[in-house]
């Protein structure tokens, strides 16, 4: 595809070109934005913000499972540890219920100091349960973790980005390839501008021009515009279909492309 900006007004959108007509073929949610949203050939985030359809809801809500169940197959998640973390999770819900109700009876009752100390014991195990959840159990299989791991290094790596010489990692063409990424993890704004201070012999007027709306994370960036014009023409915000209630929720990551037009 090929993503230009454009204005309406003062606000900046999109339009997304299709370049490789076999693309819509491979996915329904994708054949409904360039078909429907669109003309066929393209579309705009503005089109998709006034679109408003319960259809492309249902796509995306669709989409979405399919792509979990991509994960899920992929080896990342142990199940069983998932199960047992959600059977916490209930138990401390169950515990703190039952230690709240105690300590309303111990302080309206005037229950005996044995009750209340049972209470407050049960109000503990809550807390005890909570925390080993949360730190101690975790959904991952040791593949899913070691890449979980390589992706916060990562973005780690990138949040630090003024620590090192960008030139040692690589040349403009490999950061170019990873401002993408960037977006994605949320520290676009920062890599932009160490990129500019330290590729400002090989990036131009006209790419700065470019990449600044494009990878910016303000709401004229490219995936913050396309997010809540996708949220608003799927009515994701006030979804009850069980969806994530948005599209960045990992989806949005990986929109990028050359320093020349956008195309990728």
């Amino acid at each position: 595809i090929e993503i230009e900006p454009f204005k309406v007004r003062r606000k900046t959108y999109y339009e997304i070109s299709l370049i490789d007509k076999e693309l819509i073929n491979s996915s329904p949610l994708l054949n409904y934005l360039f078909n429907n949203v669109g003309n066929g050939q393209a579309f705009t985030t503005y089109e998709l913000k006034k679109h408003h359809s319960s259809k492309l809801n249902k796509l995306f809500t669709k989409w979405q499972k399919e792509k979990m169940q991509e994960a899920n197959s992929a080896g990342f998640f142990d199940k069983k540890l998932e199960n047992k973390k959600e059977t916490n999770i209930a138990l401390m819900i169950i515990l703190l219920i039952l230690s709240g109700v105690g300590i309303i009876a111990a302080i309206f009752l005037n229950q005996d100091a044995i009750s209340f100390t049972a209470t407050l014991i049960l109000f503990a195990l809550a807390i005890i349960v909570t925390i080993y959840s949360g730190k101690k159990l975790s959904p991952y299989t040791a593949k899913g973790a070691e890449t979980t791991n390589r992706v916060r290094g990562f973005k780690k790596m990138l949040d630090e980005i003024g620590n090192f010489k960008m030139r040692e990692v690589g040349e403009l063409a490999l950061w170019e390839e990873i401002m993408p990424y960037a977006v994605a993890l949320g520290v676009s704004k920062k890599v932009l501008k160490q990129l500019k201070l330290e590729f400002a012999d090989e990036i131009d007027d006209a790419n700065i021009l470019f990449w600044g709306p494009f990878y910016s994370s303000g709401q004229d960036g490219f995936a913050s515009n396309f997010n809540s014009s996708f949220n608003s023409g799927a009515n994701l915000n006030s979804s009850t279909s069980g969806g994530s209630g948005g599209f960045s929720g990992g989806s949005s990551g990986g929109f990028g492309g050359g320093s020349g037009g956008g195309a990728f």
